[in-house]
């Protein structure tokens, strides 16, 4: 794994943020740092999650993300937990991300700030389907 993640709560409005800087080149890789967000929101009661991707770039082939989301869906992965991820929007892959999470209804958004990601945890349903 050529990456690292770090974590830290936002106490007064019940966020977890996280941070993760690197590469990361295999679907298996991104299902670990997944499963990190998952088992911290669960550790620390808290469903919604600042994923801040900027540092980060995913290497992996469209069809193997496209495989990861499904995949998600069909193991109920994130359960009520939603995700904001803060990125650039110049890498392809975090775009194709984003596009896919919505197709599948996944409550994964991607925000180029992190007061537009706020906002929309704090105050959108989770059933909302826009950014």
């Amino acid at each position: 794994m050529n990456y690292s993640f770090e974590h830290q709560v936002d106490k007064p409005n019940q966020i977890l943020i996280c941070e993760a800087s690197g590469e990361v080149n295999t679907a298996p890789e991104m299902e670990n740092m997944l499963k990190n967000i998952i088992k911290l929101s669960g550790k620390k009661q808290l469903n919604k999650v600042v994923f801040d991707v900027t540092a980060l770039r995913v290497n992996c082939s469209s069809i193997e993300i496209s495989q990861f989301l499904i995949d998600m869906v069909e193991l109920n992965l994130l359960g009520d937990i939603k995700i904001a991820r803060i990125t650039l929007g110049i890498q392809n892959s975090h775009n194709l991300i984003a596009e896919i999470a919505k197709k599948l209804h996944l409550p994964i958004r991607n925000f180029e700030s992190r007061s537009d990601a706020l906002i929309w945890l704090l105050y959108n349903n989770p059933a909302t389907q826009e950014e």
